[in-house]
């Protein structure tokens, strides 16, 4: 429902609802009737339910016509759960959902959970009924078991209870999402607060038993029909926001080698950044992110749209660019069941891998045609303030602007003692060099508890390069804790280096809470990485080896070039014939700037 009182303030004056149309996704939506009451006027239409595992907010566009002219459009924005038909239907259906449990390993698109079941555990869950009901309900209790076994069969058992009193007791076999349906008898369901028991008594015999709840449905016929309000036909909750169209994207005549994309906040302490790389001959373009989501995706914060503004500005502007930077940090949870609004600035695509599940990539972006394979070079400055933005820029001009010095010529590889095989991994990434640059080997044994000193001293000395071959986490590198987040925010090397991470998820940036090894080099003011090329993801040693060979033979072609043309080249040059090889192109990410030029020096 749209209001004359709506649209005061945004400029329309007064407005005839006769010449409004409603759009959704490009597609004009009927508007089911138009109430005028002396001069005052709501028009009411049809939203039909919204899902996306990208935001948790529809976005339907109002135009005002006149004489095939469009005003400034205003998107309407729907929020999930709420539609605006009026309901006909004799039975009412209730979701009862929480998202409180993020499980990467379990569905594409079905990660979050409520509730973790174990064998031997109960759970209660409460919900509110507004009309009882008549005569009996039907109860529908959504899980995904994350456990199989072959030592029984069936592997899983679950008794269901309502208000105290029994109403199923199923078992069935297997992993995967299993539905259990049930009746639930006249006079169970109540008007007011009624509990959910559910229970696994852990009787199978299985060595590990574990379901996850993820929503469970009720459908019964209220006794007051007219007042009930747990179904459909609620009134929806509109925000009107005038929709940004500058700058016009589809043009044609745009040109540039280099764009940001990101919010405005952030992009707007890039401006030194722009301007350096004019400096050096590139053409450059800031470009807000909600200009992006109106033009090319109907005003859905999706990573889609993004992907489809480079498609056509590669295959339209005068100019297309070659340099993409996206600034604003991502999450695992874009939808903010747990994440505070700040760690999803600018949304990244969701990739399936085979041994860590779900994660995000940002190759994705890049991959504008039909060969699987990044075709611009891109990279990810995951800020969610001005002040991370400020750190990183000030940074990067005083890296590209210092003269050059023999440090530059040396590459740090540091190796696991956890593994005999990771000092050879770290000793064929220096051979390849084959003195090209001058190359150090870092392997202190399995415990050592100097190894963290000992990286500090080769990093104030510097070196171009930092590489890492070992077993990794979010913030550490090996088991042993060589080097964590906390000793990255405490460096002080004013010689930065770039930073390669041959392991697992040292770049999952997409954590809501916890920062990556990789952001804590980046923020770090007084020193820490000018870049990094980490993993979101879990991945094997050899299926990573393809990958660092590739960037050192690009780098030993290009010395002294930019580095995003460099990984460039390396990822389209990998083989990507296995599933693992196509992982580590997928969830390798570049943190920093892909236009940042390399030391002359380094020639």
């Amino acid at each position: 429902m749209i209001r004359a009182t709506d649209l005061t303030g945004l400029g329309w004056g007064t407005v005839d609802p006769r010449r409004l149309r409603v759009e959704h996704q490009g597609q004009v939506v009927p508007v089911s009737r138009v109430e005028v009451e002396d001069e005052a006027w709501q028009l009411i239409f049809t939203a039909e339910p919204f899902e996306n595992v990208y935001t948790r907010q529809n976005v339907y566009f109002l135009r005002l016509v006149v004489s095939e002219q469009a005003s400034p459009e205003i998107p309407l924005t729907l929020f999930p759960g709420e539609t605006s038909t009026e309901s006909t239907s004799l039975l009412i259906p209730i979701r009862i959902e929480e998202n409180e449990l993020y499980f990467p390993r379990a569905l594409p698109g079905r990660t979050w959970y409520w509730r973790s079941l174990p064998a031997g555990s109960s759970a209660e869950f409460e919900f509110e009924v507004l009309d009882g009901a008549e005569g009996t309900a039907a109860l529908e209790v959504t899980l995904f078991a994350s456990t199989e076994s072959e030592a029984a069969d069936p592997d899983h058992h679950l008794l269901v209870f309502l208000n105290d009193q029994f109403v199923a007791d199923q078992s069935w076999d297997g992993a995967g999402l299993y539905t259990l349906e049930s009746e639930v008898p006249a006079g169970i369901l109540q008007t007011g607060v009624n509990i959910l028991r559910l229970e696994t008594p852990g009787d199978t015999g299985v060595p590990a038993e574990i379901a996850l709840l993820d929503y469970f449905d009720l459908y019964y016929s209220p006794k007051d029909r007219l007042g009930a309000g747990n179904g459909p036909g609620e009134t929806i909750s509109l925000n009107l926001v005038p929709a940004v169209l500058t700058p016009d994207l589809t043009s044609a005549t745009n040109a540039a080698d280099y764009i940001a994309i990101g919010p405005p906040d952030l992009l707007a302490d890039l401006e030194p950044l722009l301007a350096h790389r004019e400096e050096q001959g590139l053409q450059t373009m800031a470009v807000p992110l909600e200009a992006v989501y109106d033009q090319f995706a109907g005003g859905l914060a999706v990573p889609e749209a993004i992907r489809a503004f480079l498609q056509h500005a590669r295959e339209t502007w005068s100019v297309a660019p070659r340099y993409v930077l996206l600034v604003g940090d991502a999450t695992y949870d874009p939808r903010g069941y747990q994440a505070p609004p700040e760690a999803n600035r600018l949304p990244s695509f969701f990739v399936f891998t085979e041994h860590g599940g779900e994660t995000v990539s940002d190759v994705s972006f890049a991959q504008l045609d039909e060969d699987d394979l990044p075709d611009l070079a891109v990279g990810r400055l995951p800020a969610r303030t001005p002040e991370q933005v400020r750190t990183f820029v000030a940074k990067l001009l005083a890296y590209e602007r210092q003269p050059p010095e023999d440090w530059q010529r040396r590459v740090l590889a540091l190796a696991d003692g956890q593994d005999a095989a990771f000092a050879d991994h770290a000793q064929t990434f220096l051979d390849q060099f084959d003195g090209a640059y001058e190359g150090l080997l870092l392997a202190p044994p399995a415990g050592s508890t100097e190894a963290a000193a000992q990286i500090w001293d080769v990093l104030e000395e510097g070196v171009l390069f930092w590489s890492y071959f070992g077993h990794g986490s979010v913030t550490q590198l090996g088991k042993d804790g060589l080097f964590t987040a906390e000793d990255a925010a405490g460096l002080a090397n004013a010689r930065l280096a770039v930073m390669i991470n041959m392991t697992c998820l040292a770049g999952l940036f997409s954590h809501p809470t916890v920062d990556s090894l990789s952001e804590a080099m980046l923020w770090n003011p007084d020193g820490g990485a000018i870049a990094a090329l980490a993993a979101t993801s879990l991945t094997v040693p050899a299926d990573q080896q393809a990958l660092s060979r590739a960037l050192v033979e690009a780098l030993l072609e290009n010395p002294g070039g930019r580095l995003g043309d460099i990984l460039l080249v390396a990822q389209r040059g990998m083989a990507v014939e296995s599933a693992g090889a196509r992982e580590v192109l997928e969830t390798f990410l570049l943190f920093g700037d892909p236009a940042l030029k390399l030391p002359s020096g380094a020639n």
